[in-house]
This record gives C-alpha cells, structure tokens and sequence, in this order.
C-alpha cells in the first residue's frame, strides 16, 4: 500500500519537478543530502505529508484558474464597452 501511495505521490509531483528542480535530479547526484534510511513509519508520515501539500497545490492552482478566468471576462467587458459606447 505505501509503494502504491509513493508513486501517486510521485506521479502527481512529477508535474512540478521541471519547474521546481530545472530539470532531472537523479539518486547519484551529488548535490542530494545524504542520511541513514528512515524507518516504515516516517516514510508513511513523508508521504502523509507530501500528499497533503500536492493537494494544498491543487485548491491553490484551481483558484488562479479561476482567478485568471474571471480577469479575462472583466477585460473582455471592458472592452467591450470601451469599443462598443
């Protein structure tokens, strides 16, 4: 169950790897932290917690479509009367 919850995880955050990372980091790179495994249950918690801000992430990215949709139909009724008296 915890593999198939980290690659959901995995899967939703690959959208923002490109724009967080600039590109791949992979497990050989040296930059990376390294440290001991951590245990089954601080995995759990990780993945606990990365879920809950991917889908902090989601509610944010829906309200800026929202936002961007509702200043495109203001513009556009601007315009509109502006062009059209």
């Amino acid at each position: 169950m915890l593999a198939r919850a980290a690659n959901v995880t995995i899967h939703r955050a690959s959208r923002w790897h490109s724009g967080f990372f600039g590109g791949c980091l992979c497990s050989d790179d040296p930059k990376l932290p390294r440290g001991k495994p951590v245990g089954f249950a601080e995995q759990r918690r990780i993945v606990s917690k990365v879920d809950e801000l991917m889908s902090v992430c989601d509610r944010l990215e829906s309200r800026l479509t929202t936002a961007e949709c509702a200043s495109r139909r203001l513009l556009e009724a601007v315009l509109h009367e502006a062009l059209n008296p």
